[in-house]
């Protein structure tokens, strides 16, 4: 989690999504093959007035964007939903002294033995375990009370009898190698203080809590109502950026493809029951869908005088440069364009301004009769 919790995405995100479908859908009959290549070219946001154009972008038609509508139970947020969250936040602060507690969430690798062989299921990293609400078999998390942080125990336990999860298991006694890489730190203010005030300008737990609740509610927002909103506005997207964009799309997965196998882009396409051609029309529709919602957060931006400051520019580069350890911010300006950066603060900002005009509605109550006509309707 960060500042801002709406990121958009790269536009060749989806490409290889829609290879997928593809491939699952070619065994249908001609009738559904059509309806799913139909769906599959339907980019969220797109409307079917959007062009392309040889001159420069334009939005030609932007629908109103004050006082969109979200019901109630879409942006209703549970504690339990927001103390996850917190613990996110908590696991990037690993504690590698001391010992595990009755109250510790660790971090755990491990390894279950049936008469000294490793059985199906029973191995695994970096989990992470609340001592105090385990759902662990019996003695496994008690078990890890007391262990220092980077110790390797041995637990001679026995699966419950019966055991749903897997009958083979019920009854038998196994022995877990469990290493407790670290342990979550203690949620107090004095921690809030000392480590989140800088990033997320919180001082105190009630504080860190109510801000990560603001901010899911306002990503439940932005879910439920910035892709329709942009559906509903036209533009004219610039042929040159895009043909940029889509030429910055097949290089990224040339890239990607050449460090995960030894194919060329094509063939591993090709394989994955797409052609390129197909690929390539993904490819653009994405790349639209991308263009089209920058330029309507710089449409709205210039009607409400949003404007991206040099401090939030600052801001934003020093995020860079501690999360992907760079040296200083000549670093981070060679890396990352600045326009670029700008552009991506100011899509952020216009989308925290619109869902925070978002007006929250009350769901609508399902008659007897509407009920009978689903009903009706489904059984048909």
């Amino acid at each position: 989690m960060r500042k801002r919790l709406l990121l958009i995405g790269m536009c060749v995100v989806m490409a290889f999504s829609t290879v997928a479908c593809k491939k699952k859908d070619s065994k249908k009959d001609n009738t559904e093959t059509t309806s799913a290549s139909e769906q599959e070219t339907t980019v969220p946001g797109s409307n079917p007035k959007d062009s392309v154009a040889e001159g420069d972008a334009k939005v030609t038609e932007l629908a109103e964007y004050k006082g969109l509508e979200v019901y109630k139970s879409k942006v209703t947020i549970a504690d339990t939903s927001v103390d996850s969250s917190v613990n996110s936040i908590l696991s990037q602060y690993p504690v590698k002294e001391g010992k595990v507690t009755d109250k510790s969430i660790v971090n755990i690798d491990y390894v279950g033995k049936l008469d000294g062989e490793a059985f199906k299921g029973g191995t695994a990293q970096g989990q992470t375990l609340d001592i105090a609400n385990s759902t662990y078999i019996k003695g496994f998390a008690e078990g890890l009370v007391g262990v220092k942080i980077g110790d390797t125990v041995d637990l001679n336990l026995t699966f419950p009898d019966p055991y749903d999860n897997n009958p083979d298991l019920a009854g038998k006694a196994v022995v877990f190698t469990v290493t407790v890489n670290s342990v979550m730190p203690e949620l107090t203010d004095e921690f809030v203080a000392a480590n989140l005030k800088k990033q997320y300008e919180v001082s105190t737990v009630d504080e860190l809590k109510d801000y990560v609740k603001k901010q899911m509610i306002l990503s439940a927002k932005y879910s439920a109502v910035w892709s329709d909103y942009v559906s509903s506005c036209v533009v004219e997207v610039s042929k040159e950026e895009l043909d940029k964009l889509i030429q910055n799309g097949v290089e990224y997965y040339e890239n990607f493809v050449k460090s995960q196998t030894d194919k060329e882009l094509k063939e591993y396409i090709e394989e994955n029951g797409q052609t390129y051609e197909e690929f390539e029309e993904t490819l653009k529709l994405e790349a639209m869908s991308n263009l089209k919602e920058q330029m309507i957060a710089e449409e709205i931006a210039k009607k409400e005088n949003i404007e991206v400051t040099d401090e939030e520019y600052e801001k934003e580069a020093n995020y860079y440069i501690e999360t992907y350890s760079l040296k200083d911010k000549a670093e981070f300006e060679e890396k990352y364009n600045k326009d670029d950066i700008m552009k991506n603060i100011l899509y952020y900002k216009v989308v925290e301004w619109v869902c925070n005009n978002t007006n929250v509605v009350d769901d609508p109550e399902t008659t007897s009769a509407e009920a009978t006509s689903e009903e009706t309707s489904s059984a048909e």
